[in-house]
């Protein structure tokens, strides 16, 4: 049986894994066999949600990212400096090493899918196999010179694909030499797992107590490139105009600490909440009477598309790539300027005062959502992987 190797750097908690995880679970092909490759071994938090009879390879020594994490940690050290930039040019000899191992003992591997895009800096080196990448970030504002890189490590692959209409025009134009690798397959969304743990659920009584409260929901890695900071601004401007909606936000990240400081000095303490990591954060949407989302930047923002389909009325940054496309220039949801917290506190108080308009988008919503089903987009995923 024919082998397809499928790569990403982990398994922890985002939107790219848990894709990659309904993927590996629900794609059948008749006459292939998906392998993971898994670059580490640690924090990988979803790996008991996949199928057990998946294969799993680990591409990297256990001890490499412990160490690195520590050496990164001292790099203001011009010692540790060194050293780290060392172990990351180590880094790719190891992944491609180990990527090529497996290709020469299992000769019949077929195809590479670099799901996580990162395999560009050592993809010359994999030989021997078709080799596909995903793009699931915009480039916007890229310079010259890495575009000139990133080009000539692309022109490695066989197929490049990319996940919205806006990222594949902005990837034609950008590297007009690959135009003919140059794909574009949809995001999908499990709607039977969503369905199934908006049926089953357990919540602590606090928990309960929360979802019976007014509130806005937002879900996403604290990180800058998610601009919590705007939706935390705007909140301030609809406290001090006596509203009192509170706003939660699912999610962990290296921003937390910044974000729980600007809720302190703004005295939001009681109105915002960072709730960290939930395993079904579907039924704190379903409950919500908005989802906002901030991004300044993201690969399609497929979380929308979950939030659609819990029901919820959405207001969302005009981000690379995607809020567009997918709220049809705001047929579906509310568009706000990305990082105009003023714009963005009027549209969540007009919001939160007209229901027929939040009915609206919620029933068109409904609509929409076929096109990003789980069953309509793995038929394109087999037709990539039986291309000759």
């Amino acid at each position: 049986m024919k082998k397809i190797l499928f790569k990403v750097k982990g398994l922890g908690i985002g939107g790219i894994e848990r894709l990659a995880i309904d993927i590996l679970n629900n794609l059948k092909l008749e006459d292939k066999k998906i392998v993971l490759l898994i670059e580490n071994k640690e924090e990988n938090f979803l790996e008991d949600q996949l199928d057990k009879n998946v294969e799993k390879v680990y591409l990297k020594p256990d001890w490499f990212n412990p160490f690195l994490v520590k050496i990164k940690s001292r790099k203001k050290n011009i010692f540790y400096k060194l050293l780290y930039n060392i172990l990351m040019s180590c880094e790719k000899i190891i992944l491609s090493k180990s990527i090529n191992n497996y290709i020469e003992n299992n000769k019949e591997a077929e195809i590479f899918i670099d799901y996580n895009g990162e395999a560009g800096k050592y993809i010359h080196k994999i030989k021997n196999i078709k080799k596909v990448m995903w793009i699931h970030l915009s480039f916007l504002g890229i310079k010259e010179n890495k575009r000139k890189k990133l080009e000539k490590r692309f022109q490695n692959f066989d197929r490049i694909v990319t996940i919205c209409d806006e990222m594949e025009e902005e990837v034609r134009k950008l590297f007009p030499i690959l135009e003919e690798k140059i794909i574009k397959i949809y995001n999908f969304i499990n709607f039977e797992k969503i369905e199934e743990k908006l049926s089953k659920f357990n919540l602590n009584i606090q928990e309960e107590k929360m979802l019976k409260e007014n509130y806005c929901i937002s879900v996403g890695r604290l990180a800058t490139v998610k601009d919590y900071e705007t939706i935390i601004n705007a909140f301030k401007i609809l406290n001090e105009k006596g509203i009192n909606e509170k706003l939660y936000i699912i999610g962990d990240g290296n921003n937390r600490e910044n974000l729980e400081k600007m809720i302190k000095v703004n005295r939001l303490e009681n109105q915002i909440f960072l709730l960290g990591q939930k395993n079904n954060p579907y039924i704190w949407m379903k409950n919500a009477d908005m989802f906002i989302h901030s991004s300044k930047l993201e690969g399609f923002g497929l979380v929308l598309v979950e939030a659609m389909y819990c029901g919820v009325p959405i207001i969302s940054s005009d981000f690379k790539c995607g809020a567009k496309e997918i709220l049809l220039n705001g047929e579906y949801g509310e568009l706000f300027e990305v990082g105009n917290f003023e714009e963005l506190a009027q549209k969540i108080e007009k919001l939160l005062f007209d229901n027929d308009r939040r009915q609206k988008y919620i029933l068109k919503a409904k609509k929409m959502i076929k096109k990003f089903s789980m069953k309509n987009i793995l038929i394109e995923y087999k037709k990539l992987l039986e291309e000759k």
